[in-house]
């Protein structure tokens, strides 16, 4: 259980994280208050038999989150949260799904599956519980491992993901509010950033696409689902789970994240005002005070 004084700290760090990308000190320097910590930029290699994922861990003693990135993004994705998720005592773990900066290629013909992927991840790494919060394709293959090994997860954030659901009430819904033949014409800054976000900073939004480029190697590949996901499946989720959609996504829209939150045992949902689809990189200030709030409240102590 986090205590009171160490929740403010961490909720005033998570308030500070985000106002540059890779720049603590300056941050630091900028700010009064204790400095952040530094983001890691070290990563290591797990094999996991037929495929070598890479990852950055933090260390440390405390819980462990494990973040889960977009399907433009990689492990690198998380210099907004690293530093307001270590300062609170939490053990920081972000990987690189397969086809994704650092780890394997998707083999066409042994894809393998993303779910099967974390497990033999967290297998590796010797975890048994963890926080996980996934963004958009994330999301995607978050809600497919939980479906099978919720009981690992002690609580599960969601954001801006279509959460693999499939359903056909929430796929005609998901389609009637984001026809994908008129945004897969769009580039992906359009598709990924709310128009606020892009005005208001430019800086961001380069360094958003400096650290798409490259990220995925091969668009037209993308690991299979272990599962449906089916509403039996989601209802039998037994983790609290937070589901958070930005106001202005073109993609996941609150609407969206309303009928999937009816289906989820312990769910509350939230919205980052004028957010696009990325909302952990346009608004970190109130994405991570939402994340450290949840998982503080649904800690191992709790």
């Amino acid at each position: 259980m986090i205590s009171t004084n160490r929740r403010k700290f961490l909720l005033q760090a998570a308030g500070t994280a985000g106002v540059v990308a890779m720049g603590t000190q300056a941050l630091a320097e900028s700010h009064a208050g204790p400095a952040l910590p530094d983001v890691p930029t070290e990563g290591r290699e797990l094999d996991i038999g037929d495929a070598k994922l890479f990852y950055i861990d933090s260390g440390g003693e405390g819980e462990v989150v494990v973040l889960l990135h977009s399907m433009t993004g990689s492990a690198h994705t998380w210099e907004k949260q690293f530093p307001a998720l270590i300062a609170a005592g939490y053990r920081v773990v972000a990987y690189s799904r397969r086809g994704h900066r650092g780890s394997s290629a998707i083999d066409p013909n042994a894809m393998g599956t993303g779910a099967e992927d974390l497990k033999a991840l967290l297998d590796g790494l010797g975890i048994e519980k963890f926080h996980a919060m996934g963004t958009a394709g994330g999301g995607y293959y978050l809600m497919d491992f939980a479906a099978k090994w919720h009981p690992m997860l002690l609580s599960i954030t969601y954001a801006c993901s279509i959460l693999a659901i499939n359903e056909p009430d929430f796929l005609q819904t998901l389609q009637a509010m984001a026809p994908y033949e008129l945004l897969d014409k769009m580039p992906s800054y359009m598709k990924e950033l709310g128009p606020a976000y892009r005005a208001a900073d430019p800086e961001g939004k380069a360094r958003w696409e400096e650290l798409e480029h490259g990220a995925r190697y091969d668009e037209k590949l993308m690991q299979p689902l272990l599962h449906g996901v089916t509403w039996p499946e989601v209802a039998g989720i037994a983790a609290p789970v937070m589901l958070i959609s930005g106001g202005a996504d073109l993609f996941v829209t609150p609407t969206l994240m309303e009928i999937a939150a009816k289906r989820l045992q312990k769910c509350e949902t939230h919205v980052v005002p004028n957010a696009g689809h990325s909302a952990y990189w346009e608004d970190p200030k109130t994405f991570n005070k939402l994340l450290l709030d949840f998982m503080a409240r649904h800690g191992a102590s709790a």
